[in-house]
């Protein structure tokens, strides 16, 4: 009877324990909180760098309550630029740009992990998009001539709210979250990033609670937009319209589709004015139609194979890509239309 007693004290007092832990740390969860975090991005290749300073800032004032998620105002920013210069050929593509994406809401939120008491703070809120926050210009030199160069506009996007966990210094302290780290980066995160080019992420962070709340992070200084340096032709050739088509690229050309089985396979030849960024490949059930395909291939290959593809009738054609086309889908005129067959 002793030791079954003993038992139920052990037992309770453990409960207890945890209970107070959890507690504290819903309560810590509660509070307010300040802090920022910052994750920088570099992608270099071969004529190609692009960096940028993603921000979060975390001002402090109640949060509010979404389940188990103590939600507080924060802000994203990112800042940054870059540059990539290509040449195919006789053609020589040169682009400059800056991205500055001010202050836009990202709530972040405080949490309790219920399996094991430990608080955390993570993003509140889907990936972000800052519309022509990529603003900068694109140059085009055929056999040494400067081209009239162009605009170049794009979005830019958050990158990934790093994994903050929260620490209590001492019993009876105010919670905070200090640390590092270096994500994994997979994919394209630069703007025109090409093909064989490398990228790395270093993110920083400190976050307090109530009086334990930081020093703001330093400032980064917004990036001016880049524009053409003195020699470049900045209006068209003699009889040429005010647009900025000078480098736009022309039509693909000789496309030509074959299908065996569901394989198919789309080749044609680069277009003969202009650098094409990539290709869009358009099919219909119709001539002219879009309705069974329209994708960008995101590559600068004059060729798509593809499996699995649906039996039936195809018209195919394809566009290239330059940031000098007009807006808002950047495409030069189409390739010849082929007719393809599915069996």
């Amino acid at each position: 009877m002793l030791k079954d007693n003993l038992v139920r004290v052990a037992v309770g007092l453990s409960a207890t324990i945890v209970w107070a832990s959890l507690s504290g740390a819903q309560q810590s969860s509660q509070a307010s909180w300040s802090g920022w975090a910052r994750c920088e991005i570099r992608v270099s290749g071969q004529g190609y760098s692009d960096q940028q300073t993603h921000t979060w800032i975390m001002s402090g004032g109640t949060p509010t309550v979404s389940g188990a998620f103590r939600v507080h105002p924060a802000t994203w920013s990112v800042v940054g630029g870059g540059s990539s210069q290509r040449t195919q050929g006789n053609q020589t593509l040169t682009v400059q740009w800056a991205t500055n994406a001010p202050n836009l809401s990202a709530p972040l939120a405080v949490f309790v992990r219920a399996s094991d008491g430990r608080m955390f703070i993570q993003a509140r809120h889907a990936q972000l998009r800052a519309p022509q926050a990529v603003t900068g210009y694109q140059q085009l030199t055929i056999d040494g001539k400067p081209q009239m160069p162009g605009k170049v506009g794009a979005e830019a996007f958050e990158w990934a709210f790093p994994v903050v966990e929260v620490s209590r210094p001492r019993p009876g302290a105010n919670a905070i979250a200090n640390g590092s780290s270096t994500p994994v980066v997979n994919g394209k995160v630069g703007f025109m990033q090409p093909a064989g080019t490398q990228a790395t992420a270093s993110c920083t962070w400190k976050f307090g609670e109530g009086s334990a709340a930081p020093e703001p992070p330093p400032t980064v200084a917004a990036q001016a937009t880049p524009t053409p340096g003195a020699g470049v032709a900045t209006t068209p050739p003699s009889g040429e319209g005010s647009s900025n088509t000078a480098s736009c690229v022309s039509a693909p050309q000789a496309l030509v589709a074959t299908a065996v089985g569901g394989n198919v396979t789309l080749k044609w030849s680069a277009p003969t004015t202009g650098v094409p960024t990539s290709y869009v490949v358009q099919a219909g059930s119709q001539p002219g139609g879009a309705n069974l395909a329209n994708f960008d291939t995101g590559s600068t290959n004059p060729s798509l194979v593809a499996s699995n593809v649906s039996s039936g009738s195809y018209y195919v054609r394809v566009y290239g890509k330059n940031a000098s086309c007009a807006a808002p889908t950047f495409l030069g005129p189409a390739s010849n239309e082929v007719l393809m067959v599915v069996p």
